[in-house]
């Protein structure tokens, strides 16, 4: 018991030096061992082969018990030394006593995971064997959210490379995928139901090729048509996508659902209301975005404040028989520029308050999984090449968002 305890106050402490550009080792590190951040772990459950706590405790004990202020200072070995020895004392003199209850977290849970785009196109196959896959299957994430781009991917079989890219996430790791992509306007009749016949023809294609773990699909990111987020303005429009895409689907017997809708951030949720009232018989499942631009991530208030946001989110899904999925999620957003280039990037990378992101992420992935968020993906599993055409839509903004660099 000694050691197991003497391990979690190093891995926290070591969690709050190590960074891995742009963000942090110790959300990777709480993906794969969720009851590893706490100040003393709950039992173990198993959820479709992956390790969770019963229940989580609400996440402040982790700033509390660590000091973080201490733990940044110069002087790391002594306060190693300190921390052995005060927690030599502190077992010695008060015994352990664990509760075991009968509820899970949650008994219908696909995973914490990520936005994962691995430019397949553009990895060398030592990169990604030895970098993206080995990480990846570390990680074990029970969810991703993947775009499914036509005009991204350099290669002339672009749904050849979703295609690998989809089956190593099903057999290394039996992750359930979400997709979407961006979309261009087409006229209502024939030329839509052309398009969503183009889209279905694309998803039974990768059904075909074995990647079965693509269950959900929306037809655009964010609710964005003309520009961004136009679409929360025109949701009966959103809705008519939405039906095209449906009756192919429902034609064919696709076992794909549609997600409604995507929308970011937490003040745009309303969307969903709106889609639970009106679209509910054509939607499968309910989904939206939110980067943390309210709280510092030093800020007490964070957690609660969440997780009641999700709690609304899960139940207003469940009223309806059905999930809701956090589709992106991570810091506060921010934007610089490096070597010339500019950079879509957290806004605090690079200063002060980064080591705490990290912890504020970790509470982010607990405030949802309490709140009864089916799954959640945080932007983003890497970042982007730096060749412009290998990036989403071809931007010239580098996303530098990733648990790693590229």
């Amino acid at each position: 018991m000694l050691y197991r305890q003497t391990s979690e106050v190093l891995a926290n402490a070591l969690s709050a030096f190590i960074r891995v550009h742009p963000c942090y080792f110790v959300f990777g590190f709480c993906l794969s061992s969720l009851p590893a951040r706490l100040e003393r772990p709950p039992p173990i459950i198993r959820v479709n082969s992956r390790a969770f706590a019963a229940p989580i405790p609400e996440p402040r004990c982790i700033i509390q018990t660590l000091h973080l202020k201490e733990v940044l200072v110069p002087q790391f070995r002594i306060f190693i030394l300190s921390a052995l020895t005060s927690l030599a004392a502190a077992v010695a003199a008060s015994p352990v006593s664990v509760l075991v209850k009968s509820d899970l977290v949650r008994e219908h849970f696909a995973g914490p995971g990520f936005q994962c785009e691995m430019f397949l196109d553009s990895a060398p196959k030592e990169y990604f064997d030895q970098v993206m896959a080995k990480r990846w299957r570390e990680l074990n994430p029970g969810f991703a959210r993947v775009m499914l781009h036509r005009d991204r991917i350099k290669d002339a079989n672009p749904l050849e490379r979703l295609k690998e890219q989809l089956l190593f996430l099903k057999q290394a790791t039996a992750t359930e995928v979400y997709m979407t992509q961006g979309l261009r306007d087409v006229p209502e009749g024939p030329e839509r139901q052309a398009w969503a016949k183009s889209i279905v023809d694309e998803l039974d294609s990768l059904l075909k090729a074995g990647a079965t773990n693509v269950k959900y699909y929306c037809m655009t990111n964010e609710l964005s048509l003309r520009t961004w987020g136009d679409l929360r303005q025109d949701l009966p429009l959103f809705r008519a996508y939405h039906q095209a895409l449906y009756d192919e689907l429902h034609k064919r017997g696709t076992p794909i659902k549609l997600l409604a809708t995507d929308a970011s951030p937490i003040s745009n949720w309303n969307t969903i209301e709106w889609a639970s009232q009106n679209m509910d018989d054509i939607t499968g499942v309910y989904g939206g975005h939110h980067y943390f631009n309210q709280y510092l991530p030093d800020s007490p208030d964070f957690y609660p404040w969440f997780k009641e946001k999700c709690v609304w989110a899960a139940d207003l899904a469940k009223a309806k028989g059905k999930d809701f999925i956090l589709g992106e999620f991570g810091p506060a957003q921010g934007a610089q520029s490096h070597y010339g280039w500019p950079w879509a990037t957290a806004k605090f990378y690079n200063g002060p308050l980064e080591p705490l992101t990290g912890l504020q992420l970790v509470e982010g992935a607990v405030a949802a999984i309490n709140g009864g968020i089916y799954g959640l993906s945080y932007w983003t599993f890497c970042d982007e090449p730096d060749d412009p055409k290998a990036r989403v839509n071809g931007l010239q903004v580098s996303r530098r968002w990733g648990l790693f660099r590229w």
